[in-house]
């Protein structure tokens, strides 16, 4: 994935995590801020009870407007709310959790008690004079159990809001350390992503520089390489000029070093070409047996071709090029005794093919490098046969990849460009 694509990625992932993390945070402020309701309403229930028994009085006294049943009914509806969740006063409560039911039971028995005493009093025809103190002492008695209770179940649940209180300040700690640590391994992240990024094009800039200047070179030394080949196969040809054996052997080096100075050449030109592909409907087996024919494999090295073959769009003469560099590869591995096996299979909308050999792998850290311009392994070698391998795969919407233990490159190409 290049640059362009994945900086959006990576700054996207920021964004979804701050949303994230506003809408946890807004979450546990909501339920922090609901249960304070509830705090709110034990608080209420108890200034209740304390007006109930002064309704009472302002009752028993003949007072005007004095109500204590509304009072009850009043208190009774808090109870079920602060129980099972509701509106009161235009605040919103959840059910109460568990843990505090026992404490809301136990202050509920005390308010029946408290109001049932209430009741005595209120079915009185003249409450003033059918009374004695003793009514009115049982009524505060029941009114400060009450109390007592409201105060317990209040005490637990003021606990219980501290914690979620000191839980809600670790989560907005951890939050911003979370963000701010992501935003600045984001942040270093697209800082390397774009250093690299300059880096390539840095070395693009001076490849391109550097391969006009080779394909000019790789031209002028083809010709003069293109007559020597020519005298030397001439002279090899015509046993009966060159008839030393050691002439014989020397003709047989100059034209071996030919070849190898011809391989290194077409590697040089085949990398700064720039023409586009032209696709036609090819036999993949006919390439490979193509590219076949242009390696010198040795008879005491092993080949297995693929069994099926497959026809795709492609350019027939980069696809060669493609399989010569692979097959040159294997052989040079293999050094000259050993298996080389080349594999084809259909994978979903993909033709994937596999050239592998017997050789002793690439080394870990060379791997990752191994289709990078000018790197190589061989004393000899351009370094530029994989990278135009990369480029004319990447030319065809494919991709290339190696993996050790055996060496394996693995091509994958569209079956249907």
């Amino acid at each position: 994935m290049n640059t362009r694509h994945l900086i959006p990625i990576l700054v996207s992932i920021q964004i979804i995590l701050i949303i994230a993390s506003f809408l946890s945070l807004s979450h546990f402020v909501n339920e922090h801020t609901i249960f304070e309701n509830s705090v709110l309403l034990v608080s209420e229930l108890k200034q209740h009870s304390d007006v109930l028994i002064f309704e009472v009085h302002k009752y028993v006294n003949g007072v005007p407007y004095a109500d204590p049943e509304n009072s009850i009914i009043h208190m009774e509806e808090e109870f079920n709310i602060l129980k099972n969740g509701g509106v009161s006063h235009n605040l919103t409560l959840n059910p109460l959790p568990t843990k505090f039911l026992n404490a809301h039971n136990i202050a509920q028995t005390k308010l029946i008690v408290y109001t049932n005493y209430v009741g005595e009093i209120l079915k009185e025809e003249n409450p003033k004079f059918g009374f004695n103190d003793l009514i009115f002492t049982n009524l505060d008695t029941a009114k400060f159990d009450t109390n007592g209770a409201l105060d317990y179940l209040l005490s637990l649940m003021l606990e219980e809001n501290k914690i979620y209180s000191k839980n809600l300040l670790i989560l907005q700690i951890g939050l911003a350390i979370l963000n701010v640590g992501v935003h600045v391994m984001v942040l270093l992240i697209i800082l390397d992503l774009l250093r690299k990024q300059s880096e390539k094009e840095r070395r693009l800039e001076k490849l391109a520089s550097i391969g006009e200047l080779a394909s000019r070179v790789s031209h002028d030394i083809r010709n003069p390489l293109t007559t020597i080949k020519g005298v030397v196969d001439l002279l090899t040809s015509q046993k009966s000029t060159v008839t030393d054996e050691k002439d014989i052997q020397r003709l047989e080096l100059i034209k071996k070093s030919v070849t190898q100075i011809n391989h290194q050449v077409e590697d040089v030109l085949d990398y700064v070409r720039t023409n586009k592909i032209s696709l036609e409907k090819t036999s993949l087996l006919e390439i490979i047996n193509l590219a076949a024919k242009r390696v010198s494999i040795p008879d005491s090295v092993e080949v297995s071709y693929p069994e099926k073959d497959y026809t795709i769009r492609c350019d027939k003469l980069k696809m060669e090029i493609v399989f010569v560099n692979l097959l040159l590869n294997a052989v040079d591995a293999v050094r000259r005794e050993g298996k080389i096996a080349i594999r084809m299979k259909s994978v979903d909308n993909f033709i994937e093919i596999q050239v592998e050999d017997s050789g002793p792998g690439i080394d870990s850290e060379s791997i990752s490098e191994i289709f990078e311009p000018l790197f190589t392994l061989k004393q000899k070698g351009t370094g530029l046969g994989l990278a135009s391998c990369k480029n004319i795969i990447e030319q065809h919407e494919g991709t290339i990849n190696v993996s050790n233990n055996p060496t394996t490159f693995t091509i994958m190409i569209p079956s249907n460009l």
